[in-house]
């Protein structure tokens, strides 16, 4: 019987570690997933950036629009 106790235990210190190994594992997809969510987060932000050039170009366009007197800037 104390034989088969200690084998046991070993299978309950093996499964542990299999155990601690998947939070490992699990640990690391997390902070892949987080990468990833920064990186989409960057691209947001630059999408937005370049809608805010377009609107001040729009917004350029409708000034010169607006004063026909001024030259428009040559580009």
């Amino acid at each position: 019987e104390q034989e088969q106790k200690q084998e046991q235990e070993q299978e309950q210190e093996q499964e542990q570690e299999q155990g601690q190994g998947q939070e490992q594992e699990q640990k690391q997809e997390q902070e892949q997933e987080q990468k990833q969510e920064q990186e989409q987060e960057q691209e947001l932000g630059q999408e937005q950036e370049q809608e805010q050039g377009q609107k001040q170009e729009q917004e350029k366009e409708q000034k010169q629009e607006q004063e026909p007197e001024q030259e428009p800037e040559q580009e």
